[in-house]
């Protein structure tokens, strides 16, 4: 039984209707720790949309990424990803190490590296943390990307507002902009949880490049 149904069939008559996030309540009810409840959910990467309990954005994207990395061509580069420091590293913890590549912050060069890779069969999960970071790579993503339409995926991010304003350098959108600087991209807000997998999926079959843009307000619901 899978961990929705589980929680669904603990809660059913008593507290059927019991609010709080669902990580937590999993845990208490099934006697997980949290990590587990998350990685077991990752691995189910099922559709709970008709149950009462969801997966939130960021169980969605820990889902995602899991499901992308099971391809053995599948790279992920970038800021944070083998070690934490951006709200997108929270989503790579069960992502095999091997299919990990921690590169310093030099943008231009990191989507150079991806197209590159991208060119000899290896598909390139790019991690860029903020919009903003990603401009610096715009030479590469107008005049390479867009235009000899290698398999990259590209994770951008909208920085956070809250609990504290980071600054007009870090909560950037240009999703608009690019979408006319890059009209050969395909160019996705991942809006709400229910679109995450989907979009990832996708992504992985589309074999052209694709922007996933990330709200990290919303990692925290």
């Amino acid at each position: 039984m899978k961990i929705a149904e589980r929680v669904e069939a603990a809660l059913y008559g008593t507290v059927h209707h019991r609010e709080g996030d669902f990580l937590a309540v999993a845990a208490e009810v099934l006697g997980m720790t949290q990590e587990d409840v998350d990685l077991e959910i990752a691995r189910e990467r099922s559709d709970v949309s008709n149950l009462t309990v969801r997966m939130n954005y960021r169980q969605a994207l820990v889902a995602a990424m899991l499901e992308v990395a099971q391809d053995p061509n599948v790279v992920f580069m970038g800021q944070g990803v083998r070690d934490p420091g951006t709200f997108m590293s929270t989503t790579l913890t069960h992502v095999p190490m091997a299919q990990r590549l921690e590169l310093p912050v030099a943008e231009e060069l990191q989507l150079g590296m991806s197209i590159g890779m991208a060119l000899t069969g290896y598909v390139s999960v790019s991690v860029f943390p903020r919009w903003n970071f990603f401009v610096v790579a715009a030479s590469q993503a107008i005049n390479h990307l867009d235009k000899m339409q290698p398999h990259v995926i590209v994770r951008v991010g909208v920085g956070s507002t809250t609990p504290l304003y980071p600054g007009p350098q870090h909560v950037g959108d240009f999703s608009e902009a690019f979408r006319l600087l890059m009209p050969n991209t395909t160019i996705v807000r991942l809006e709400n949880a229910e679109s995450v997998v989907s979009e990832y999926r996708a992504a992985l079959n589309r074999k052209g490049p694709t922007v996933l843009v990330e709200f990290a307000d919303r990692y925290a619901g």
